[in-house]
């Protein structure tokens, strides 16, 4: 029974606030929820709504900083398909942010 020290379970609780959009993403699960709570009792962190929207805010602010190009291609994936008679490449990016005003 081994326990992550409290500035390794801080930093996975907010890796998990991250990537499930504090708990309300498509992809969460039962386990991250659960993660959450078993994380954030180690990193003694009494509100997690606050960090989650700290969190967030410092990223939202972040990506202020960024070119149009560098905010498109910043998590980009690309394919190439040949089905059907058709041929070619095609990209996928996504922005996350929690305060539009800043990207738009």
């Amino acid at each position: 029974n081994r326990r992550p020290e409290k500035g390794i379970a801080g930093m996975l609780l907010c890796a998990i606030l991250s990537d499930t959009l504090n708990l309300q993403g498509p992809t969460t699960t039962d386990w991250d929820r659960l993660m959450v709570a078993v994380l954030a009792e180690i990193a003694k962190v009494h509100n997690i709504q606050l960090l989650a929207q700290e969190q967030f805010k410092a990223k939202s602010k972040e990506l202020a900083t960024l070119s149009s190009h560098a905010l498109v291609n910043g998590d980009q994936k690309s394919f190439s398909f040949d089905a059907s008679g058709f041929k070619g490449d095609i990209g996928f990016a996504v922005v996350e942010t929690t305060d539009s005003d800043i990207i738009l």
